[in-house]
This record gives structure tokens, sequence and C-alpha cells, in this order.
């Protein structure tokens, strides 16, 4: 007989039975003990049959003949989420209006240009709606979608081109969503270039809306129950936002919020009313501008009305930061979009003749950006801004949070000023910055130059950073003032003419792609303009090393250099210029009999 060990332990040899009295091994074995080891005995001339390995995962059991149970891959998001889309035919009427009826039976044509926007809207839904998702060739779908984006764009375009046509506003607002699809649509076909296959029985309406939320199409499947947003919060929640209890997740996502806009506002204790703040200004709701920084808990002094305009009242207030020190601030409260189109938030001359959509402007976003591409630069020329809540009598205000200017108005500053070395360098910085930012509403009155009595340190600090980064402004010498109906209305001049190593090694270092990161949530039509100005402006600076005008930072007290700055090519040219003339004291006693003038033009934003 053979003799299997169990491993077992007993105390002598034995034979076992089973349960009706028969050997417990059946008909062919039995089981026994040998020197204190249970054993299986065997019938003679029978094999021995090892027992089933006791393991646990696979231990003990060889590598070659364990069964690895996959996990599938954590779904990933693939791009940042966009909008909820182009509008529909439908929706633009409904905003915008009906187009004209063609009078004497259709002889005399009306509202062209708008029928020709309105009936590419229509093409391109038709197209999404009736896709065919089933056969061999996706791509073309996605090609002929994208070239139907091109059609309403370019309607949108020569509509926009009639200065008397009326819905301009929501046309603009229409190719913004235009250029969005159409970062969707081109991620699309890349997957599907990859080797990426559409979900079966997806249809392709159903596919652009998961793909607008960041959606892979090899994630679409596992997912395609749940709506497009609880789908992305479902993958989002699984990498951030865990402290966050399940509960206040459902009401977000019951509210409309993705779970990358839940974690800032819930860090920063705004949370849902925060949001719906943010929201009803269609401002996005991002880490940037989600700080949490200012607020009525933080807010220390008193708002005090500090100036008004035809367009805004800016008040003065102070708070607290971590550390203990203060932060004397200026407070904008921001407009609300008009979805309606009965008014424009921001009507000035400039952001209209730059493209900027004058009813839903995202002055937030414009100064924030500038903020960045200021930093991104190193030039500290602007004032430092953030979001932020305050009370101004009507409960707490959304609205930008900025450094108060310290100084007098270029336009009261005296002319000996200007002829500070370190004051010229500053205000080169600034126009600089102004130029690479489209900011063509610099004047004497909305800058500000300050020399410290007791240190002596300048700075100089540009305030009304709203109308910059309009999309139809590619040229940086497009800022300057000039004599047509198309130009009259800027208040900047052409690049200067001499700048030094520190500033034309800031513009040469940096690239398009890190001057996009500074422009976060502005649309690609404005990132694309702001590269092209990038670019002239690297060339023009090719042009100054050329001819020698590229001189070193300690240079600017030099008699000659001065000589080539005049009223057309430069801030210091023009304001020099203009500056008053006298005294430190007499220019005071200017300042006060004009007292109650400077007060309504100090930090103005308009």
């Amino acid at each position: 007989m053979a003799i299997v060990d169990s491993g077992r332990a007993s105390s002598k040899i034995q034979t076992g039975t089973g349960p009706l009295g028969t050997p417990s091994g059946g008909a062919e074995a039995a089981t026994g003990v040998l020197q204190t080891r249970l054993v299986q005995v065997m019938p003679k001339g029978q094999d021995p049959v090892p027992p089933p390995p006791k393991t646990r995962s696979g231990e003990g059991v060889p590598l070659s003949d364990r069964q690895v149970e996959q996990q599938p891959p954590v779904p990933k998001l693939v791009r940042a989420a966009a909008a909820a889309g182009v509008a529909t035919k439908d929706e633009l009427i409904k905003t915008s209006g009906r187009p004209k009826d063609d009078r004497f039976f259709g002889l005399y044509k009306m509202s062209t240009g708008y029928k020709a926007v309105l009936g590419a809207l229509e093409d391109y839904h038709g197209t999404v709606k009736n896709a065919d998702t089933s056969g061999k060739t996706p791509r073309e779908t996605v090609k002929s979608l994208m070239g139907q984006l091109d059609r309403i764009y370019d309607n949108a375009d020569r509509y926009a081109a009639k200065a008397k046509h009326s819905h301009k506003g929501m046309v603009n607002e229409v190719q913004m969503q235009v250029e969005q699809d159409r970062e969707v649509l081109a991620g699309l076909d890349k997957e599907l270039a990859d080797g990426g296959k559409i979900p079966a029985g997806m249809s392709f309406e159903k596919v652009l809306a998961f793909a607008r939320e960041g959606i892979s199409l090899d994630d679409m499947a596992a997912v395609k129950d749940m709506t497009p947003l609880e789908a992305r919060n479902h993958i989002e929640y699984q990498t951030i936002g865990k402290d966050i209890p399940e509960k206040t997740k459902s009401e977000y996502t019951e509210h409309g919020f993705r779970a990358s806009e839940a974690v800032p506002l819930e860090q920063t204790g705004l949370g849902l009313f925060g949001g719906m703040k943010y929201r009803s200004l269609d401002i996005p709701i991002t880490p940037e501008t989600v700080t949490g920084t200012f607020s009525e808990s933080s807010r220390t002094g008193k708002v005090e009305q500090l100036g008004s305009g035809a367009c805004n009242t800016v008040y003065k207030t102070q708070f607290k930061l971590d550390g203990g020190k203060t932060f004397d601030g200026v407070f904008k409260p921001l407009a609300a979009n008009d979805p309606n189109r009965s008014h424009r938030p921001e009507h000035g001359w400039v952001a209209k003749q730059t493209g900027v959509n004058q009813y839903n402007p995202q002055i937030a976003l414009r100064n924030l950006a500038t903020c960045s591409v200021a930093n991104a630069l190193k030039f500290d020329v602007v004032p430092h801004t953030e979001i932020g809540f305050t009370d101004i009598g009507k409960g707490e205000t959304l609205g930008l949070v900025m450094a108060r200017a310290q100084g007098k108005q270029a336009a009261s500053t005296p002319r000996e000023v200007f002829d500070n070395p370190e004051v010229r360098r500053e205000i080169v910085k600034l126009q600089l910055l102004d130029h690479l930012v489209g900011q063509g509403d610099r004047h004497a009155n909305n800058y500000f130059i300050n020399v410290d009595k007791g240190t002596g340190k300048v700075t100089v600090t540009g305030i009304d950073n709203d109308q910059c980064f309009g999309k139809n402004l590619t040229d940086p010498n497009g800022i300057a003032q000039g004599y047509e109906d198309h130009n009259d209305g800027f208040r900047g001049t052409t690049l200067p003419p001499v700048i030094d190593s520190d500033m034309a090694r800031a513009f040469e270092t940096m690239t398009k792609e890190g001057l996009a990161a500074s422009m976060k949530g502005l649309r690609p039509s404005e990132i694309s303009a702001a590269q092209d100005r990038l670019q002239a402006i690297k060339d023009h600076i090719g042009e100054l090393r050329t001819k020698g005008r590229v001189i070193d930072p300690d240079k600017w007290g030099d008699k000659d250099v001065m000589k080539r700055f005049n009223s057309d090519n430069s801030y210091l040219g023009r304001d020099r210029h203009d500056a008053p003339r006298g005294t430190p004291s007499q220019v005071q006693q200017l300042d006060e009999r004009q007292r109650m003038l400077q007060q309504n033009l100090a930090l103005l934003f308009d």
C-alpha cells in the first residue's frame, strides 16, 4: 500500500472508518496514523492522490497554474469638461429673436446672414442626431461635423462683419461654443485613429455628450447608463474629494456641479451657495478662480465707496490675511451677464472693437489672466487680483478684489518723475504687457506711479484691466490710437523703440504653451490671438537687437535713450510730454483744487 502524509498529528497507527462504518477513504482507501502523522492508506499498486492545496490568493500554487483575477482599469478623464455644446437653431432664436421675413413674395431677402447661421446650426445638429455609429467609418462622421462647425463659424464671422446687425452678441457666443465642440471632436478623432471604438448601441449624440465631459470611448460603455455629468463625477470622485460626504456630493451633482468644482468650493468654505453665485455670473469654478482668501469672514475694514463712473462703482476696504497681515483692497462688483441680450455688461469701445463678447465679457477672467501673464513675465506692474465676496449693502456680492494702487495717476505726476530711470523702466514694462494682452485702453488716468520717499523704490501699477484679450486683435501695434473710425478709440501706442535685456529675455523665453497656461478659462480664439501678438513682439525684439536698441537694465538714465521715445511709440514719451510742470508742492495744490474730479477718476475700471 501507499501512504500519503496529510499533515495532521495523532498518537498511534489506526485505521479510520467513515460515517457508515466503512473505511473513510471508501473501498479504495482508508486513513491511519504513522509516527504521529495522519496518513491516507491506499490499496496496493495505486498511486497516491495528493490533497488539493490549501491556499489563499494562490499561495502555494505554481505560478504557471495560478488564475490571476484581472482588476478592471480605473477609468480616467481624457480632457477638461466643455460646455453643454453648440446652441440649436431654436435656442438661438429664443435668445436672439426670429429672423425677419422676406418681403415682396420672397423677392427681397431679409436677415440673410442671420438665416445662414441658423441654417448651419440646423444642419450640424441634424447630422449629430442622425449619425450612424454602426458603420465602419465613424471618423468620416467626425470630420464631416468639424467641417460643419467651420461653416457655422464662418457664417457667424460674415454676419458679425456687418455693423448694424442686431444679434451679434449671441452669434459671438455661438462661435465660442463652436470652438469648444471643435476641440471635443478633435479629441474623438484622435481616439478613433488610435483604435478606439464607439460602444455598441450608443448614438453619436450620446457619445458626443459624454465626450464633452471628458470621458473616453474606452470608458463610455461602463458608464453609459448614467447621465454624462453623473458619469464624470463617478470617475472624478475616485481620485479627488474623498473626504466630502456622499450626501454632499449628491447635492452638488443634483445642482449640476462637477466634482472638480465641488472640491475647491468645499475646501474654501464657499460651498454650494458660493458655487451658485459663480454659476450665475458664468465664472468657471477652478482652483485659480476660487481661493476663499477674500470674504466677509476675512474683511476687517469698512466698505467705502472709492469712485464711480458710467459703468462701475468701486469700493475700498481691508482684509486680514493668513499670518495677520492686512490687505488694502479695492472691491469691484461683477455685473451679471445678460443672456437675453437686452443690455451690455461691458460696453467699452475697445472691448467691442477687439472682439470681446459684450453680453458675456468674462471681466473676471480677463483681469486674472492679465495678472497671471504679468507674473509669468516677472513684471510687477498690475495689482494682485482675486475673486472674492464682500457685502456692499446688498448682501454678499461677488467681485474682483485688487490690491490698492499706490502713488498718483500718471496724469497727475510731475514731469520730473518721468526722468527717474526706474520709472522709465517700469512704464515700458507696463506698455509691453499691454501689447501682449491686447489692452487698448491704457491712458494716463488708469496707471499709477509711486516713488517711496523712504526707500526710493518705484512701482508702476496699471488698473482697469477689463478690455483686453480680444480675439480680433492679433497685432500688438493694434492698440495704438489712430485717426480712423476703426482705431480712434484706442488709447495705446505702437511698440516701444527701446527695451532692456531683462525685458527681452522675459519675452524670448515665454512659449506659446506657457502663455496659454496663463489664460485659463479664456476662449481658444482669444488664446490664439495672444499667441500671435507674442510672436510679433518677439519679432520686434529681434529688430531692436539688430539696431542695438536692447540696452542694459542700468542704462535707462542715459540721455540718448529718452530721445527715442515720443507720443506715438510709448506711454513714457506720451505721458511725460503731457505731465504737469512745476514742483511737487505746486502739483499737490493742483490736485487739491481738482479733488472731486480726481476722486471720481481714481481707480475707475471703465
